[in-house]
């Protein structure tokens, strides 16, 4: 692949420390991106992680560097989706410093499964009968059959989302609690679980994000306007301690 280096794009190749590209699509991010990595993969001090947000996306990226390189790029550099990094590299390595999840857990893009939460009861005649796994009021017991095929996500201290949707019924604020705990109890994460707790491990262990930053001393975010906010701080929390973030 032909790679013409204009003036704009020495720039960007040669930027060092924090530095953002924007362009309109098509103009070439992706292969400026991916003739950037060899750059800093030929640099003897260099350990570089890229991040995008879809399988597709970092496919397309391997493609490009494999296309301007003739090589594929390996150990110590990375190229992954931010799921794939946080889950890999901070959520499974320190899952016993999130506060009652008592074994490794397995991440799940889907717990809408009515059985992670129900148990069979039997009635005083004998006859079984299918009920929450604990014990909730009428309104939170409709509350949560009304919205049992909803994923419930953790999205702050006190704060519960089904799918887009703020949770702020008090009743659906206690099944929604009750819910996430049945998913530490069974060592289950979703993905929106795996942020949030990897905010939380990174605030609380700071230990834990310099030694990301030692590991990797380069991050280039592919795609950075599209990082929700607490993915946004997450990465300022690998900044603050010398990670230097490139795009």
């Amino acid at each position: 692949m032909e790679y013409e280096l204009t003036d704009e794009r020495i720039r960007y190749i040669e930027a060092k420390g924090f530095s953002i590209l924007t362009a309109c699509p098509g103009s070439g991010k992706t292969t400026s991106i991916a003739y950037k990595l060899g750059v800093l993969k030929d640099c003897t001090s260099s350990r570089v992680v890229c991040l995008s947000f879809t399988n597709n996306a970092v496919a397309e990226l391997l493609d490009t560097y494999d296309s301007l390189h003739n090589s594929r790029i390996a150990f110590p550099h990375i190229i992954s989706t931010i799921d794939s990094f946080l889950s890999q590299y901070i959520v499974l390595p320190f899952w016993y410093l999130i506060p009652g999840l008592k074994q490794r857990p397995s991440i799940m893009d889907d717990t809408k499964d009515a059985s992670l939460y129900e148990r069979t009861y039997k009635r005083q005649d004998g006859t079984l009968y299918k009920g929450f796994y604990t014990r909730l009021t009428a309104e939170q017991r409709n509350f949560y059959y009304t919205h049992m095929k909803k994923e419930y996500s953790i999205i702050g201290p006190e704060s519960y989302c089904w799918g887009n949707l703020m949770i702020d019924a008090p009743e659906g604020k206690v099944v929604a609690r009750h819910v996430i705990n049945r998913r530490l109890n069974l060592g289950i994460l979703t993905s929106a679980d795996v942020e949030y707790y990897s905010k939380c491990i990174l605030s609380q262990n700071p230990v834990i994000a310099h030694a990301l930053a030692k590991r990797f001393n380069y991050l280039i975010m592919d795609e950075a306007q599209d990082m929700s906010k607490i993915q946004f701080e997450i990465i300022q929390l690998l900044m603050m301690v010398d990670f230097k973030m490139l795009n």
